[in-house]
């Protein structure tokens, strides 16, 4: 069920997870920026609803390293 980030689809909302942080549902957009957690990245996951910004997670620091379809989520926490 959870993929490896690098894998994620950026057309559209899907949960993105860390076990450090927990499960987010989350939309990729190009354009967004989060200078003060993600500095010099252009284009991050932003929460549905718009409260929170995480990187794009392939640098293994500033952001999540998990992603499943919403549909798929039963919020259990099945890392490899």
């Amino acid at each position: 069920m959870w993929k490896p980030i690098a894998s994620a689809p950026r057309d559209r909302d899907i949960y993105v997870a860390h076990p450090d942080c927990g499960c987010f549902a989350v939309r990729w957009d190009e354009g967004a920026t989060n200078e003060y957690l993600c500095p010099g990245e252009v284009g991050i996951w932003v929460a549905l609803d718009g409260s929170m910004t995480w990187g794009t997670g392939l640098d293994k620091e500033n952001g999540p390293d998990r992603w499943c379809e919403i549909h798929e989520s039963t919020f259990g926490w099945n890392y490899p």
